[in-house]
Order: C-alpha cells, then sequence, then structure tokens
C-alpha cells in the first residue's frame, strides 16, 4: 500500500544516509588526525585519563629542565670555590712562610700585604657570585627546593645555608700570621669622664631621697650636704650619662655623716714602766712605785696623758708612686703628779702596836734604829693618817723617809736608892740577900720582873734584916746603908723596817701588769682649752671629730653667715689615777679654717662617668698618629653601621691613607688602637693603657650641656698613637684556622658535586617516565588506521547505496501522482 501524505521510505533512507555520513567523517577524522580520541564524546573516560598522561609527562620535562637549571646553578658555585679553594691554598702557603722567624717585622707585613689581597678577593667572590640574582655563597640562600618532579614533594634540597664562604664565614677575619697568639673583640664602647651633668634638667632622673638638697662640694670633703642640725654628710653621687640617649642619671645618698656627732677616745695601752717602777692599784687609784737610789720607794699617781698629734704617713698609689697623707694617731703617756707624801700625825704618848700597849712620854729613853741596828737621824714616831700603820719618821726635808716600825723592845728596871751613910750596927743584925720579891714602903716589887737593877752603891747586894724586915744595900766593904727610895723606869728602843718610804707606803698595794687608757666618751665634756688660732668672729666654738676613718679632730666654730669654720687641731686628753678625764686640750694646726655650707659651694651641676657609644651623630674623635700629626673629626660609620676612624691622608707603606678602631685583648682585657694600613688593610696595633687604669692614649669626655655651654651633650674622645707598634697573631692557630677553611670549601665542594649527580640521575628518571607514559597514552589516544581505514571504506559503501535508496524512496509519490493524473 502506497501512502503519500508522508513518505516513511524516504525518512528511513534518510536517516541511514545520516548515519553513514557520520560513520564516514569519524573514519576520516581519525584518520587524518591520528587519534582514535579527537573530542570528549569519542572516549569519555579514555580522554581523562589521556590528558593525566600528558600532566605527568609535560611536568616531567619541565622538571627535567629545572634539574639542567641547579646543575648549572651548582657548577657556577663550583667554580667559584674552586677559585676560593686556590686562594686559601696560596694563603696557606705565604702563612707557613710568614709563621718562620727568620723574616723581619717588615717582610712579615709584606707577606700580610698579600694575604689580606687573597682574604679581600675572596670576600669579593662570597659577595657577589650569583646565579639569577639569587646569592650562591654568601650564606643569604639558604635551603633552594628544586623541583625535579611532576608532583608535590618531588623536590631536592640544594643547600647554600649560612655561614658562606666569606672570610668571617671561614673563621679568617682578621686572619694575622705576626706577633704573639690572642684573640680580640670589637668595641663600640667606651667609658668615660663627663661634666656638667645638670641635676635639675629635664634629661636627668634624679633621685636623692633622704638628703636634704642643696647640693655642696668642696675639693677636701667632696660632695656633701647639710644634716639638718649642725653637721654636714658627706654624700655618694652616682652619676652616669648616656650618650646613645643623651640622658643622665643622678642618684645621691649619704655616705657618712662628715664629723661624729659624739666624742669617743677609744681605748690605748700605755708603754711599759721602767726597770724601776710598777704599776700598783689601791682603792681604785693606780699608782706608779719607783725604786730611788737609795733603795727607797716613792709613789706617785698614775696620771696619763692620751695625744692625737697631727702627723704624715705614706701611701702608694695604683702604679706604686709613694704620696703622703695627714694621720692622726694615738699616743699614750704617764703623766704622774708629784710623790705622794701622805698624812702621818707624830706619836708624843700612849700607842699600841701587835696589841701591847706603850708609852713614849714615860720612857725613861727612846731609840730609833735600822734593821741593821745603827742609829737613825731626826727619829720620830708617827702614824699614817689613812692606815693607822705606825712609822718611823727619819731625816728632815727631801731626805725624809718613813719605815714600818719592824720591831719594838722595852727594857724594865728598878731603881733602888740607899741613904748616904752607913748604918751603925748593933750586932744583932741577921742580913739575908733578898733574890727574888721584897715589899718596900708597901709596894712589892720583884727583881726577877724586870730586866735590871740599878744601885746607886756600884758592887752592892739588896739584904734584909731578918729580925726587923729592914732593907739596905750592902757595900762591896760590908757597909749597910738604909734603902731609901724604889722606882720603877723603862727604855723604848724602835727597830725600822729595812724598806723605806719617801711618802705613803702602798707596798702592800695590788700589782697590776698593764694599764690603758680607758675608752671615753667626752660630749658634755666641760672647759674644753681651744688655742693655736684666731677664734675672733666665731661663736659655738666646739671640739668634733672626722668621721674618715683617720681620727682627725677638728675645732668648730660657726660664722656670721652661717657657714662653719673648721680647724685641724692636735688633741690632749688627760687622765687621773681614778681613770677620770681631768683635761682637754685642743690646738689648731691651721690657721686658715675650712669652711663649709657657704653658699659659693652650692652645685647645680655634678660630673661622674659618661657610658658613650661611638656614634657620629653625637661623638667627635680628633685622632693623633705616632709621628705627632693629628685629624680632627676622623669618626665615620661604614654602610653596615660600624665605626671607624679615617686618616686619608697618613704616612704609611702600604699606601697614603689608613683606618682605626678600638679593640679589646680577650686575653688581658686592655683596650688597644687598631689600625688597617693601606688598601692592603695591614694591622698595626697600639697600646691604650686604658686597663691599666692610667689612660694616656684614649681620654673620654662628655660635656652634658656641650663644650661651648649650648645645652647640647657632645662627647669628644682623643686617641694617639704611643709606644711602639705590635702585631697581633690571628686566630692563634693560623694554620689550622686555614685547614678548618679550606675543609669547608672542600665539603661544600663534595656536597655541590654530590647533588650534580643526584640532578642527573632525575633527569635521566624523568626522561624514562616520559617516555612510558607517552606511550601509555598512545595507546589510549592514536587511531588505528587499518581499523578506520575499513571502517571507512565500509561508511562509504553505505552511504552510496544509502543515497541510491533514497532516490527511489523520494521517487514513489510522483509515481503516484503520475498514476493518478493518468
Amino acid at each position: 500500500m502506497s501512502i503519500i501524505n508522508t513518505n516513511i521510505l524516504s525518512h528511513k533512507g534518510q536517516a541511514h544516509l545520516w548515519q553513514a555520513k557520520s560513520t564516514v567523517a569519524v573514519a576520516l577524522e581519525r584518520l587524518s588526525s591520528g587519534l582514535r580520541i579527537n573530542h570528549a564524546k569519542d572516549d569519555a573516560a579514555g580522554a581523562a585519563i589521556a590528558n593525566r598522561f600528558s600532566s605527568q609527562t609535560r611536568g616531567l620535562q619541565q622538571a627535567s629542565r629545572n634539574a639542567q637549571d641547579a646543575i648549572s646553578l651548582s657548577q657556577t658555585a663550583l667554580g667559584v670555590l674552586d677559585s676560593i679553594n686556590e686562594r686559601l691554598q696560596r694563603i696557606r702557603e705565604l702563612s707557613v712562610q710568614g709563621l718562620s722567624d727568620n723574616l723581619n717585622k717588615q717582610d712579615k707585613d709584606t707577606v700580610q700585604a698579600e694575604i689580606n689581597q687573597h682574604l679581600k678577593e675572596i670576600d669579593r667572590l662570597a659577595e657577589k657570585t650569583n646565579f639569577n640574582g639569587l646569592k650562591l655563597l654568601n650564606g643569604g640562600a639558604n635551603r633552594i627546593s628544586m623541583q625535579v618532579g611532576a608532583n608535590d614533594q618531588q623536590t631536592l634540597q640544594l643547600d647554600l645555608t649560612g655561614p658562606g664562604f666569606s672570610t668571617d664565614a671561614l673563621g679568617l677575619a682578621g686572619f694575622n700570621i705576626a706577633g704573639p697568639p690572642t684573640t680580640i673583640t670589637e668595641r663600640n664602647q667606651l667609658t668615660g669622664v663627663a661634666q656638667h651633668i645638670g641635676l635639675y634638667d629635664a634629661a636627668t632622673t634624679l633621685s636623692a631621697d633622704g638628703v636634704n638638697l642643696p647640693l655642696f662640694y668642696n675639693p677636701s670633703v667632696g660632695y656633701y650636704a647639710s644634716d639638718g642640725a649642725e653637721g654636714f654628710v658627706r654624700l655618694n653621687v652616682a652619676a652616669t650619662h648616656t650618650t646613645a640617649t643623651d640622658t643622665s642619671s643622678v642618684t645621691i645618698t649619704p655616705a657618712y655623716d662628715l664629723f661624729n656627732p659624739t666624742l669617743n677616745a677609744g681605748s690605748n695601752d700605755l708603754p711599759a714602766l721602767n726597770p724601776n717602777e710598777r704599776l700598783l692599784e689601791a682603792d681604785g687609784t693606780f699608782y706608779i712605785e719607783s725604786r730611788n737610789a737609795d733603795d727607797s720607794l716613792s709613789y706617785r699617781e698614775a696620771n696619763t696623758l692620751l695625744q692625737y698629734e697631727e702627723d704624715w704617713a705614706t701611701g702608694y698609689d695604683i702604679d706604686g708612686n709613694p704620696y703622703t697623707y695627714k694621720v692622726y694617731p694615738a699616743q699614750s703617756s704617764y703623766a704622774p703628779s708629784n710623790p705622794e707624801m701622805g698624812s702621818y700625825t707624830a706619836v708624843e704618848n700612849d700607842f699600841t702596836i701587835a696589841g701591847i700597849d706603850y708609852n713614849l712620854a714615860a720612857a725613861a729613853n727612846v731609840s730609833f734604829v735600822s734593821d741593821s741596828g745603827n742609829s737613825l737621824p731626826s727619829a720620830a714616831l708617827v702614824q699614817a693618817n689613812s692606815t693607822s700603820e705606825f712609822y718611823i719618821q727619819s731625816g728632815s726635808g727631801s731626805d725624809m723617809r718613813y719605815q714600818r716600825v719592824a720591831a719594838i723592845e722595852q727594857t724594865d728596871r728598878l731603881r733602888l736608892d740607899a741613904v748616904a751613910s752607913a748604918t751603925t750596927l748593933t750586932g744583932s743584925e741577921t742580913f739575908v740577900a733578898v733574890s727574888d720579891s721584897f715589899n718596900f714602903a708597901g709596894n712589892d716589887y720583884a727583881l726577877t720582873a724586870v730586866d735590871e737593877v740599878i744601885l746607886n752603891y756600884p758592887g752592892a747586894v739588896l739584904v734584909e734584916d731578918t729580925a726587923s724586915g729592914d732593907l739596905y744595900l750592902q757595900a762591896a766593904d760590908n757597909s749597910y746603908y738604909a734603902l731609901s727610895n724604889v722606882s720603877e723606869e723603862y727604855d723604848l728602843a724602835l727597830t725600822a723596817a729595812s724598806q723605806s718610804f719617801t711618802g705613803v707606803d702602798l707596798a702592800s698595794a695590788v700589782s697590776v701588769s698593764s694599764w690603758a687608757t680607758p675608752a671615753t666618751d667626752f660630749t658634755a665634756f666641760a672647759n674644753v682649752e681651744f688655742s693655736g688660732a684666731d677664734f675672733s668672729g666665731l661663736s659655738n666654738l666646739t671640739l668634733v671629730q672626722r668621721n674618715d676613718g683617720l681620727g682627725q679632730w677638728v675645732i668648730r666654730g660657726e660664722q656670721a653667715d652661717g657657714s662653719s669654720a673648721y680647724f685641724n687641731a692636735n688633741v690632749d686628753l688627760e687622765f687621773d689615777g681614778q681613770q677620770q678625764l681631768s683635761a682637754v686640750r685642743a690646738d689648731a694646726t691651721q690657721t686658715t679654717p675650712l669652711v663649709l655650707g657657704a653658699t659659693a659651694q652650692q652645685q647645680d651641676r655634678v660630673s661622674g662617668y659618661s657610658e658613650i657609644l661611638i656614634d657620629t651623630r653625637n661623638v667627635s674623635v680628633n685622632y693623633t698618629d705616632l709621628e705627632g700629626q693629628t685629624y680632627t673629626d676622623v669618626l665615620r660609620q661604614s654602610d653596615d653601621g660600624n665605626y671607624f676612624f679615617q686618616l686619608p691622608s697618613s704616612s704609611t707603606d702600604f699606601s697614603g691613607y689608613k683606618t682605626a678602631t678600638l679593640v679589646d685583648l680577650d686575653s688581658t682585657g686592655e683596650v688597644v688602637i687598631r689600625t688597617k694600613n693601606g688598601g692592603s688593610e695591614v694591622v698595626f696595633y697600639y697600646p691604650s693603657n686604658v686597663s691599666a687604669g692610667v689612660n694616656y692614649s684614649v681620654t673620654a669626655i662628655t660635656d652634658a650641656d656641650g663644650f661651648v655651654d649650648d645645652g647640647v651633650a657632645h662627647t669628644q674622645l682623643n686617641i694617639r698613637e704611643m709606644g711602639e707598634d705590635f702585631r697581633l697573631r690571628q686566630p692563634p692557630n693560623p694554620l689550622a684556622a686555614l685547614d678548618r677553611a679550606i675543609g669547608m670549601v672542600d665539603a661544600k665542594r663534595s656536597y655541590l658535586g654530590a647533588m650534580e649527580n643526584r640532578l642527573s640521575a632525575a633527569i635521566d628518571h624523568n626522561a624514562g617516565m616520559v617516555t612510558n607514559l607517552s606511550a601509555a597514552k598512545s595507546r589510549i589516544m592514536d587511531a588505528n588506521y587499518a581499523l578506520e581505514t575499513s571502517r571507512l571504506a565500509k561508511a562509504q559503501i553505505i552511504n552510496q547505496a544509502a543515497q541510491s535508496v533514497l532516490a527511489q524512496a523520494n521517487a514513489v509519490p510522483e509515481t503516484v501522482l503520475a498514476l493518478l493524473n493518468s
């Protein structure tokens, strides 16, 4: 059945023709491009996979180029390191030559000049070597990450970190072969003298707690202030000016009172007594016992004298130079009083010794004899009023002596007196001799109780008439005389002890081995005697003592203007035998006083120290070389911020300029002047004496308000080359240091060589990866020419057939119309 309105056959023919044309188009595109996948629609998964292969391939190719660049960088560094190594080898060769002492100082300087040129070239190479603007040998490049793979983390690290290969990094900074071995430290700070530091300036931090300002200054005592009473306080003034900030700090603290508030004399030993003397103490009083030429003893109260006499002592400064200064040493001496004569009362009547009563007046005879039995002249018995002891006083005037009563002998007697005429006897008397006791005139007597019987008829004996009891003296001629009287009497003989005394007797007092003047506070002692100067116009004279440890005594007086005048003085302190102060005398040793507290001595500025940062901003330097040439304003600052002294026209064997800096010798701490001479920078050193305390070569003066008082703080350094220039070997072991430096270069060269090998290996690896990835990608992307050709032939045949069939299908409606029209 034919359908006219819709040509179904035509539609089917057109569809098959379109499919054939599409197949032909695809085959032609693949054959023309050589690719199986020309569009994602051709093979979506394959296109994605192939694209990732492309990323890897391209990444690996770029990584290989990176590695080639890294090799070029490494080879650039290696070339420079080879040059540095050659220079280090030459330096080592020169060092071996220069370390030999067969070269004089000038020859060694010549060797050092060549070494310095090589060192400067090493510094230049280390600083200037770069690759594409990247510094390779100065330590600033750090670690360079080289991307040698197509993916993250596929890197190689090229280590170009510090310290680099400058002379400093190699340990050869300041390398010098001449002189003794040592190390040095750069110095950019000094301590100097600061003047004109304003106490009340805005740039000054003032701390003065507990100090009664205003501040005074006197050269003799330094800084001081009032103590708020009648004296003054010595002050510690710590003043520092910091040049880096142009600020000052002043701290004022009390050090000590200039004068003691109390007067104290310390205990002081007295000198030894003479051999013929000894010290005794009796009832709290001290005496000196002296043995006189006649062996008698005299006693004097042991008064003493403590003297502070101005004298000179010798001291030594830090350099051992002698200087003199005043001292007031304490000297003690004895000042005994006149001999103690004592007080005695003459004995005229009764007295008792050893419990026995005696009576001088009743004695028929009294005799005084020495212990040797000799009669004592002008002797008398006396009693000491102080002790009630009995003494025999003998002699007169200055020869008067006193001796204790050693013994008393009393001689008792009976005196028998008879009538003058013999008695006529009757012949009836009977006489018996009386040999013991008898009674006469009502009194009993005993002949045996007396030492002596005296008869007025010598040779007679006492007899008794037995009949009458009458007593007679029977004479030698047998005549009898009637006893007329019996009387009793006695004699006294006083014997003196062997020791005689000129006055009092203190021989039994306590002996003292030594004695010292007592420590005495005589602040309240009245009636001090002042002498030695004109004290008119001064009021309230007092004695004070300096508090500086020297014990200097001073007479102080108040002047009309309120200031105080001080006179140095010798002081004598007298003590009596009871160790009590009895007199104080102050004798001025100067006629012109020291005046403190005067208005003219008030200060609003102080001096101190300055902490100096050597900086061109506020520090200037004058430099005098060894030949006496002075260069002014020589301080300069280098590009790296360090200072140096520039002497452009200085005379040197190594061209016409030199520079200088200050350095510390680490071995001694001494600051020395280091000079670099000429283009070769040969280093000479000059001593500065800074560490010795006597600084002649470097002086630093800071004026806190400017040298012209313009209020602008400024510091002036004066530096002078003095003494003989010297060399210092640095480092102490130069050949070892060079070996270490060469070792550093060798290590880096070996490292870079090894890195080149690794980079080459990375390139080879990347090339293999690219080949394999390309093959994999080809299998996905490349067209199969045989397959695609057959597909094209097939599609072309189908296309031609489809066109023919479509023509036939399109002709069916016309056939139907033709039938209808017919």
